[in-house]
């Protein structure tokens, strides 16, 4: 029996008190189940889908049960009649156009009017609405429902008719798509987390990461499925923009996807993401052409959108499970079986094999399937791009640190050099100071190598001490440092110098005394060369204090 830590006493009474609280809750649900349910939309709208007739071009009546397809009359306008019954307060009628122009009449009084003008013209889809029409109180008469389609296929299409007050007509229109709404909200939530979480992984990288791609992948298509559910028009009014989100953004996903399977890819697999990239293309591009020409309007040309994605999610099921090593075989057959169930559930429901609320669902199910398999596999490519970039980061901070001294090396030097940017207008006066150590030889063959490496660290460690912060230290030699100073003046350069020099005298930490020599350059750096002629100036004047030191003269 494993020992009861304070880690696990924590766990203990935490599960306890979830499990208290769940079992609260079943039995509050079960006591209360007879209680009246109270909604902040509270009710279901009447219907008024019975009573309604049309006239024929010959002016033969014709009884309809909404909803209905009718015939057009003499003028070419589609009209419904009923008689509507006055009432002591407003009252609402939802009616909903499908790429249709409406007018409302009560006898010869008109009430309301859609009439979008399609700009530009060769826009022949203008979306479907639900229109919250008022009706006055105390006002009866023939009710009649005018329309004229946008698009041929709209002509004479007569969807459900609901009356009541405002609220619950907002309701049902929510109910009625209330798991579109939810898998919106819910793909917008995640969408946003994940190119949150890769905000920091990009800007280490200066690229976008797997996670952002994704991200924006599932945002793209959680707008979607909010317009879907019709919920945005409760707040947006813009039809252009509810016409985006319905076409426009579906034709992204096929490229946003492409995106993210070849961030996954990389380089390997050349030939395989050539082909998607002409086919999402190639798909694309009849779909607008087919809109620009007036031959076919996007709202009957969606299905090349859904072999797109079938195209697109198969090859993504492919090669990314070609490419990832999976934490465990587990995980490998959960992502294949996840994709491909999600993707039957999206054909059966696209291509209208099935139709029903529950075909819906299972659509929304197959979304979510899809998506928590490609979170799988950019959380395995994060892991492996973190290591990955762990190794390289850890190589590259060894090269550009000396390991016996821990100064600069002198690929750090250079490399800093090469990325320095020229500025002509700079004023700021560098000093560059060449030092080298005497008798380091001496004292390797004497004592060893490991005495001489310890002589070096002291060595830098004066060097260090004296500059503090002020210059950037860096070994270029077996004895010869650089310090670079950039934002101190000569006086205080000066003082630094002398206080080097007293700890070289006061030396008592290595077994055999070393000296040095150095030599100054103060220059105003405009270009990388100014740099180079600072290092011979500083290394010329540095020989000469030496040739100084060994003559006596200091």
């Amino acid at each position: 029996m494993k020992p009861l830590t304070a880690d696990r006493c924590q766990k203990v009474i935490m599960y306890t008190f979830f499990a208290v609280l769940a079992c609260i809750a079943f039995f509050v649900l079960y006591t209360g189940r007879n209680q009246l349910s109270v909604s902040l939309l509270p009710g279901e709208p009447s219907t008024l889908n019975e009573g309604w007739y049309s006239c024929s071009a010959g002016g033969e009546q014709t009884f309809q049960t909404l909803p209905a397809r009718i015939e057009a009359e003499s003028d070419g306008i589609y009209r419904l009649y009923r008689y509507y019954d006055s009432v002591n307060y407003d009252r609402y009628l939802s009616v909903y156009t499908h790429h249709q122009k409406l007018r409302v009449y009560i006898d010869d009084t008109l009430i309301y009017s859609y009439e979008p003008t399609i700009l530009p013209d060769w826009l022949q889809t203008y979306r479907a609405f639900y229109h919250i029409i008022e009706i006055p109180k105390d006002l009866d008469g023939q009710l009649c429902l005018e329309t004229v389609p946008l698009v041929k296929s709209s002509a004479g299409e007569y969807a459900e008719v609901l009356t009541g007050d405002n609220a619950r007509i907002l309701n049902h229109i929510l109910k009625d798509r209330w798991y579109k709404l939810l898998a919106g909200l819910l793909l917008l939530f995640v969408g946003i987390v994940y190119i949150g979480i890769g905000i920091p992984f990009s800007i280490y990288t200066k690229s976008l990461s797997s996670s952002q791609i994704l991200g924006a992948l599932i945002l793209i298509t959680g707008l979607w499925q909010l317009e879907e559910s019709r919920a945005l028009q409760l707040i947006l009014g813009s039809q252009p923009l509810h016409w985006s989100f319905e076409y426009i953004l579906p034709l992204c996903i096929p490229f946003v996807a492409f995106r993210f399977i070849q961030s996954i890819v990389g380089e390997k697999r050349k030939v395989p993401m050539m082909i998607l990239f002409v086919i999402d293309l190639t798909g694309v591009l009849l779909q607008v052409i087919l809109q620009l020409t007036g031959l076919v309007p996007f709202t009957n040309s969606v299905f090349i959108t859904y072999i797109l994605y079938v195209i697109t999610f198969l090859f993504s099921v492919v090669l990314i499970n070609r490419e990832l090593t999976f934490i465990s075989k587990k995980i490998n057959y959960l992502f294949v079986i996840s994709m491909i169930v999600g993707l039957i559930l999206f054909v059966l429901h696209s291509f209208g094999i099935v139709k029903s609320v529950i075909a819906d669902a299972c659509l929304m199910f197959g979304l979510i399937l899809i998506f928590f398999s490609l979170s799988v596999a950019v959380y395995q490519r994060t892991i492996a791009r973190f290591e990955e970039l762990k190794t390289t980061e850890m190589y590259r901070k060894l090269a550009m640190i000396d390991i016996a001294t821990g100064a600069g090396s002198r690929s750090a030097w250079y490399n800093f050099l090469d990325t320095y940017e020229d500025n002509e207008t700079c004023t700021d006066e560098y000093c560059l100071i060449m030092f080298d150590m005497n008798n380091l030889k001496k004292i390797n063959d004497t004592y060893g190598h490991q005495t001489g490496d310890k002589v070096l660290a002291a060595f830098y460690n004066f060097l260090r001490k004296a500059f503090n912060s002020d210059g950037k230290i860096y070994r270029v030699g077996g004895d010869e440092f650089i310090c670079l100073c950039t934002k101190s003046s000569r006086q205080k350069i000066e003082r630094m110098l002398a206080t080097f020099d007293s700890y070289v005298e006061e030396q008592s930490s290595v077994p055999n005394a070393f000296s040095a020599a150095y030599g100054t350059a103060y220059f105003v750096p405009h270009t990388k060369k100014d740099f180079k002629l600072a290092q011979d100036e500083a290394d010329k004047r540095m020989y000469e204090c030496k040739q100084a030191m060994k003559s006596g003269r200091i």
